[in-house]
């Protein structure tokens, strides 16, 4: 069991960015809404899964939509979300939560703060942060995201039985449209039936990270990531817009260009040729060594880059994890 404090989450936040390949929550994001979890609470609870009993339950609950637009109170729409669905299904005892990815792990934070439970040190998406719902190990492994909850204020959206990734995402989507944000719960899920599957420690590896790239520590970084590639290569101009809820396009370097769905998707060369693709990690370092959100490229003035390419773990180096990234180009 490990103790995150605020200036802990600091770090991690930079860890966090960097896993989440330029996708995610931004910095910035996330640091608003930690600066609210540490008004409320000292620390947040970290465990690792080997430290949970294998019968115990553990959940995935987070906010969505933006809370600014809804002028929600989200500490008392967790508890509700959370009392609805302890009372609609037949899990009375949950032990934890596990972020639904790297890149947006600070809504799990929030979670913990307020419902007092302990953060799981993995992530449904293996250690990064990805465009599409179903893309995580629940779908590689066919295992059951329901019971589900989609919860916004007297207002109840209740999966259950067998709906996969997609037909929640697509029904959740219009329950919470124009609605300002609510809260999702899912994904139950016993510890024996997850903890030989799941990619683990991946929040640690973040916070790790995170306080190499303060140091701006080129070397350190390079020995902690082990085996991967770098690309030096100079910004030319980024032509993402916002399509169907993604950041879409791509950004174009001297010699190589990026796709991206919200994520690095695609590393192409100036033959028009793929060379690099997700779910292995495609990440962005500015000349300060600090990673790059995909929002920031039209709001800070980068030259030269580092581009990372590092291979994938666990079950997305399986035929049926690949299968999950094969992303149309869209433009």
């Amino acid at each position: 069991m490990q103790k995150l404090y605020k200036e802990d989450i600091k770090k991690l936040l930079w860890g966090s960015v960097f896993y989440g390949c330029g996708g995610g929550l931004s910095y910035k994001e996330s640091l608003k809404i930690a600066e609210e979890i540490f008004k409320f609470k000292k620390y947040i609870v970290l465990k690792n899964i080997e430290e949970f009993r294998n019968n115990e339950y553990l959940i995935s609950i987070y906010a969505v939509g933006d809370p600014s637009k809804a002028n929600l109170d989200f500490k008392s729409l967790i508890f509700e979300a959370f009392k609805n669905y302890k009372k609609l299904t037949n899990i009375q005892k949950i032990s934890g939560i596990i972020p639904g990815e790297i890149g947006a792990e600070i809504l799990a934070f929030q979670a913990s703060a307020y419902l007092n439970l302990p953060v799981v040190n993995t992530d449904l998406v293996g250690g990064r942060a990805a465009p599409e719902v179903q893309m995580d190990l629940f779908s590689v492994y066919k295992l059951k995201l329901t019971p589900f909850l989609g919860y916004i204020p007297n207002k109840i959206l209740y999966f259950n039985g067998d709906f996969n990734a997609q037909e929640i995402e697509n029904i959740v989507r219009n329950f919470f449209k124009d609605k300002g944000a609510g809260i999702v719960i899912g994904y139950p899920i016993k510890v024996n039936q997850i903890e030989n599957k799941c990619i683990k420690n991946t929040v640690t590896k973040a916070l790790k990270v995170g306080e190499i790239l303060i140091k701006k520590d080129w070397n350190e970084l390079k020995k902690l990531l082990g085996k991967f590639k770098v690309l030096e290569e100079t910004f030319q101009k980024a032509n993402l817009e916002s399509k169907g809820g993604f950041l879409e396009g791509f950004i174009i370097f001297k010699k190589h260009k990026i796709y991206v769905k919200n994520e690095n998707i695609y590393l192409i060369d100036d033959k028009n040729r793929i060379k690099y693709k997700a779910p292995d990690l495609i990440i962005i370092l500015d000349e300060k060594l600090k990673p790059v959100h995909n929002t920031e490229w039209a709001k800070r003035k980068i030259n030269n880059v580092k581009i990372l390419l590092i291979p994938s773990e666990g079950y997305w180096k399986t035929r049926e994890g690949k299968k999950l990234w094969n992303i149309p180009i869209n433009g």
